[in-house]
């Protein structure tokens, strides 16, 4: 009965003429909407020239409660908004494919305004900011969902692109005015970089960054780079410690972290200062990493390492399996919380630069830190050896020292980590005792020297 009482509206020519019933079924309940979504849709695909007092509320009930047939809606969608001429219909349409298809939303829309001129291209982006990011009255549907990283970035740029800062609207004398179209894209093109800048993460920070190195862009450059060091400030806060924590600490000197954030701060620190009593602490084990065999042997040693001096900061679980069973050499679990931290450990001179790239691209990230709580991951190189020849960078044709390979790491890591906002965390920490296996060897060559290549007799009289 509901969808036939639709219907009748829709074929109403009158284009000033309301549909109460189908404006009544926009603000019901989801279960309702579920329910006629199929029967209106079928409707959509007869009627390709509704007026747009009717197809705004026929567009958000079926893209409401299309759920069993969402790619059938998107298509029809995206074709009627590659074929509109009308941005106020072009701009109902895509809004609708936001909802059901962010990313195909993003790609459809830019490549259509890429070929329409400058004038052409601001008449539809007014239309279409206000569906996607609100206007002065509301909060717009893709707000509230899960819209990319990339695709907001890309939104971002449109939008200053289109609804150029120089041409806004102000009213800031105080008389009382009537919200137009360029108001309301004004605000949804500030509401969809507030939601960039508001996004915590190194994604945010790069892409603040990226704004800053495009000439023509129209916030200020000053004002980018202050953006961008207050969300990596807000990002450095460890999360607040309970009323007893602080008691704790004044007891043990060690912390508790919450998050997985803060617990791979504790773990880089730990391991810094296992670097540092390798080689200079007074029952120093530099000597024993260098002679390990193999690197399953290594794995075990820090595995132990990390267990001693674990306190109540964390405990160490010695691969535990993860999705697709697959397993990192350590994984360290919070005490306080179910955060967790994966260590993939390798010898440095037993890999290739493209297989160190390789596991902590693929091997770390791609495995081990897919979890939503489980991001935050340490690729650990130990170098037990020099390696004369180097790493070779077949990229720019160099070779790579140590010192050079663990800066490259670093950068590629902190691309994966600024890629999107949900992206892996990974940190390259380093055990180095290289220099320890070569005095060893200069030690004994030098012992033998004085000896006259022949071993030398502890017990026997001078």
């Amino acid at each position: 009965m509901l969808t036939v009482e639709i219907a009748a509206e829709l074929n109403n020519p009158d284009p000033s003429l309301r549909c109460g019933e189908l404006e009544d079924a926009a603000r019901a309940d989801e279960r309702i909407q579920v329910l006629i979504a199929p029967h209106l849709l079928t409707e959509l695909e007869c009627r390709p020239n509704l007026r747009p007092m009717a197809l705004r509320p026929l567009l958000d009930v079926i893209a409401s409660g299309s759920r069993s047939d969402p790619v059938s809606f998107r298509d029809l969608a995206i074709r009627r908004f590659n074929a509109a001429a009308d941005p106020d219909v072009a701009g109902l349409y895509i809004g609708a494919a936001f909802r059901v298809d962010h990313s195909l939303a993003t790609e459809v829309l830019i490549v259509k305004l890429d070929t329409m001129p400058t004038d052409d291209q601001t008449a539809l982006a007014q239309r279409v900011l206000p569906y996607i990011f609100g206007d002065m009255f509301s909060e717009g549907e893709i707000k509230r969902r899960s819209l990319s990283f990339e695709n907001l970035e890309r939104l971002v740029r449109m939008a200053f692109r289109t609804i150029h800062p120089e041409d806004d609207q102000r009213h800031d004398d105080g008389m009382a005015f009537s919200p137009n179209e360029r108001d309301n894209a004004q605000r949804a093109r500030n509401a969809a970089f507030n939601q960039l800048v508001q996004t915590p993460g190194r994604a945010t920070f790069d892409a603040l960054l990226r704004f800053a190195q495009i000439p023509e862009f129209p916030v200020d450059k000053q004002n980018l780079h202050k953006l961008a060091c207050d969300r990596a400030a807000a990002d450095s806060e460890i999360e607040p410690w309970p009323p007893q924590e602080s008691w704790a600490f004044e007891q043990t000197f060690e912390t508790a972290p919450a998050t997985a954030k803060d617990l791979l701060a504790v773990v880089l620190r730990r391991l810094a200062d296992m670097q540092h009593e390798l080689l200079h602490g007074d029952f120093n084990q530099s000597k024993t990493l260098s002679a390990l065999p193999d690197e399953r042997a290594v794995q075990n040693w820090i595995a132990d390492r990390l267990r001693l001096i674990q306190g109540r900061s964390f405990s160490v679980e010695r691969e535990p399996h993860v999705a697709e069973e697959k397993e990192p050499d350590v994984r360290l679990r919070a005490t306080a919380s179910a955060a967790s931290v994966a260590v993939e450990i390798k010898i440095a001179e037993s890999w290739t630069l493209e297989e160190l790239e390789h596991a902590l691209a693929d091997q770390l990230c791609g495995r081990y830190l897919r979890a939503k709580d489980g991001r935050h991951g340490i690729l650990l190189l130990v170098h037990q050896r020099s390696r004369p020849r180097g790493w070779v960078h077949s990229t720019i044709g160099t070779v790579l020292n140590f010192s050079g390979l663990v800066a490259h790491l670093h950068a590629v890591a902190t691309r994966i980590a600024g890629s999107t906002s949900d992206a892996p965390q990974p940190q390259i920490a380093v055990l180095d005792v290289s220099s320890c296996a070569e005095d060893t060897k200069s030690s004994k060559s030098k012992k033998n020297k004085d000896c006259g290549g022949k071993p030398v007799n502890s017990a026997a009289p001078p």
